[in-house]
C-alpha cells in the first residue's frame, strides 16, 4: 500500500513527521530524507498503476463471504462494476468487482462478486483495500429466464451469477434448428434398442410402455422468458402406458456427447440449462453417465405446475478421472432426461456413483397413463456454474456438425425412404459390367457409418433405380469409409443406362 494514500489533498494539511511530510524549518538532512520518501511513494504507486489507494482510512470491515463495509460514504467510489483488490495476511490478495454499494451512517455497505468464487474472510480487517481506474464495461443486457435482466460483465462467472454463456457443448437442444434429418414424427416407438429422433437425441426404454417422439409445433417457452424464438420442441408421449414399473426398466430421452467435446468440460463442473413442461408434476431426473456406464451422477428437478414451460438449472461437480471414460471419437458423457426408472437403476442423488444409475427413488412413473407428455427446449452445458444465456453455432455452421453422425442425400424435409430425385446420385451402364459409383461425403464422420441405399422410385432399401428402363436394381455399398463408399450394382445395365440412388450414412454414438 503506498503512503500517498495518507496525503491530503489540501497542501496545509500534509503535516506529517519525516520522511512522510515537511513540517517547515527541517534541516537539510532532514528534507533530503522526505524527498526521498517522496520518490519511494511516487515510484510504489506508479509500478501499481492500475490500482488506486484514496484513502488510508478505507480499511474494510467483514459482514460476510460477498460483502463488507467500509466506514465512510464511499457510493461515489465504489460504483457498481468497478473493479477492486483486496489483501489480508492470510485472505492473500484477490480481485472482485463491486455489485452494490448502499451507504447507512457511518458505513458503506458493498456486495461483492470475488474472481475465481472467492470467499471473503474476517481476515480482510487486517488488510487493505485498492480500487481499478478500470469499470467493467456493460454494452447491453442479457436475458434471464426468471423475466429479470442482468448486464452482460465481462470475464466470466468470476464476476457475476448471471454471465453471458460460454460454449455450449449440447449439439442440436434447440430443436428448432435441429435438423430432424432422420424425420419429425416417430410413432409407436417400442422397448429394447436405442431410437435416433432429432440429430444427436436418442430415446431407449426397457419395458412395456411404447411412446411417440415428434418435433412439435406447439408454443415453446416465450421470447420474453427464454430470449430467443423456439418454433419447434421436442415432445415424447405416451401412447401405451406402463403403470407400474419393474426393478428392470427405465425410459429416457437424452444425448450423447463426443468425448472430443466433452473434454472441454472432463474432471471439471459443469451446469445444465433447459425448459421443459410436463403433463405429470413431480419430481424427475437427469442422468449423466461416462462412456463405460461405471460413474453416474443423478440430479433431480420439480415440474412444479402441469403444462407449463419452467426453466431448470443444475450444476454437476467434477466428474472422476476414475472410470471408463472417452476422450476421443467415442461416448463422452451420457445426457439422459429419465421418465422412469426401476429399483435396479436408482441411486443416490448429487454425487457421482460408481454405477450405472438413471435416478432417484423419488422419481415420478412418468409412462403411467396416456395424458403423460414431456416437452424439452433450449438444451445446453456449459462449463463452469452459474445461470447462462442461450448460445449456440450460426445455422451456416450448424448442419455439417449434425453430419458428422448422420447424413443423407435426401434434400431437407425429405427422409430415408421417400420417393424423391432431389439430390440423387447417378451412374451410367456400361453393359458390361455392374455399375460402381465412387461417393466421396465431404464429411469426415466420427467412425465408418452404416450405409443403407435406396430407390429413387420406389423409396426400397438396398436397391438403385434404373431411370433408362424404370425398375430397381439390388445394389451394395462397400469400401465404407468416414468420408465416401462405392457403390455397385449387382446387375450390369445396358451401355447408356442411367442408374441413381440415394444414399444414407449413419454413425451415431
Amino acid at each position: 500500500m503506498s503512503e500517498i494514500a495518507r496525503w491530503s489533498t489540501t497542501a496545509a494539511n500534509n503535516t506529517f513527521a519525516s520522511p512522510f511530510g515537511a513540517q517547515g524549518s527541517y534541516a537539510v538532512s532532514t528534507v533530503d530524507n522526505w524527498e526521498r520518501q517522496l520518490q519511494a511513494s511516487v515510484k510504489e504507486s506508479y509500478i501499481d498503476s492500475e490500482w488506486l489507494d484514496y484513502d488510508s482510512t478505507y480499511i474494510p470491515a467483514f459482514v460476510s463471504t460477498t460483502s463488507f463495509t467500509i466506514p465512510a460514504d464511499v457510493t461515489t467510489l465504489f460504483t457498481p462494476f468497478r473493479k477492486f483488490k483486496l489483501y489480508g495476511s492470510t485472505f492473500g490478495t484477490h480481485c472482485g468487482v463491486v455489485l452494490t454499494s448502499t451507504f447507512s451512517s457511518p458505513n458503506t455497505t458493498i456486495v461483492c462478486k470475488m474472481d475465481e468464487g472467492t470467499a471473503l474472510t474476517s481476515n480482510i480487517s487486517t488488510g487493505y483495500l485498492l480500487l481499478s481506474i478500470h469499470s467493467t464495461q456493460i454494452p447491453s443486457v442479457t436475458h434471464d429466464p426468471s423475466g429479470a435482466t442482468y448486464p452482460y460483465l465481462f470475464g466470466g462467472p468470476a464476476l457475476s451469477s448471471w454471465v453471458t454463456a460460454p460454449k455450449n457443448i449440447i449439439q442440436g437442444g434447440n430443436f428448432t434448428s435441429n435438423p430432424w434429418q432422420r424425420g419429425i414424427s416417430f410413432l409407436s416407438i417400442p422397448s429394447g434398442s436405442d431410437r435416433y429422433t432429432a440429430d444427436r437425441w436418442v430415446y431407449h426404454s426397457e419395458g412395456t410402455a411404447v411412446v411417440r417422439i415428434d418435433r412439435s409445433g406447439i408454443d415453446g417457452p416465450s421470447t420474453a422468458q427464454s430470449g430467443i424464438v423456439p418454433q419447434f420442441v421436442a415432445t415424447t408421449t405416451v401412447t401405451t402406458a406402463d403403470t407400474s414399473i419393474g426393478a428392470s426398466e427405465y425410459a429416457y430421452i437424452g444425448t450423447r456427447i463426443e468425448g472430443y467435446d466433452y473434454q472441454q468440460i472432463a474432471q471439471m463442473p459443469f451446469t445444465l440449462g433447459f425448459w421443459a413442461n410436463a403433463f405429470k408434476t413431480g419430481t424427475y431426473c437427469v442422468a449423466f453417465q461416462n462412456s463405460g456406464l461405471d460413474r453416474s451422477y443423478i440430479a433431480e428437478y420439480t415440474i412444479n405446475s402441469a403444462a407449463t414451460w419452467e426453466y431448470k438449472q443444475i450444476t454437476v461437480t467434477a466428474p472422476p478421472s476414475a472410470g471408463t471414460w472417452n476422450y476421443s471419437n467415442g461416448v463422452g458423457l451420457r445426457v439422459y432426461f429419465v421418465l422412469a426408472a426401476g429399483s435396479t437403476y436408482q441411486g443416490t442423488a448429487n454425487t457421482w456413483n460408481s454405477a450405472n444409475q438413471l435416478s432417484t427413488s423419488s422419481q415420478v412413473n412418468a409412462l403411467d397413463s396416456t395424458n403423460n407428455y414431456l416437452r424439452l427446449s433450449l438444451v445446453s452445458i456449459i462449463r463452469g456454474r452459474g445461470t447462462f444465456d442461450w448460445s449456440q453455432p450460426l445455422n451456416s455452421e450448424n448442419l455439417n456438425a449434425y453430419k458428422r453422425y448422420y447424413m443423407k442425400s435426401f434434400s431437407n424435409g425429405v427422409y430415408a425412404g421417400d420417393i424423391s430425385q432431389l439430390g440423387e446420385y447417378l451412374g451410367i451402364g456400361t453393359g458390361s459390367s455392374p455399375v460402381g459409383i465412387s461417393v466421396r461425403t465431404g464429411i469426415d464422420m466420427v467412425s465408418i457409418p452404416t450405409v443403407t441405399l435406396y430407390s429413387p422410385g420406389t423409396g426400397t432399401a438396398g436397391f438403385a433405380r434404373n431411370l433408362s428402363v424404370p425398375g430397381d436394381l439390388a445394389a451394395t455399398a462397400s469400401q465404407i469409409g468416414t468420408s465416401g463408399f462405392l457403390l455397385s450394382t449387382t446387375l450390369s445395365p445396358a451401355v447408356g443406362t442411367n442408374v441413381a440412388f440415394h444414399f444414407v450414412a449413419d454413425s451415431p454414438l
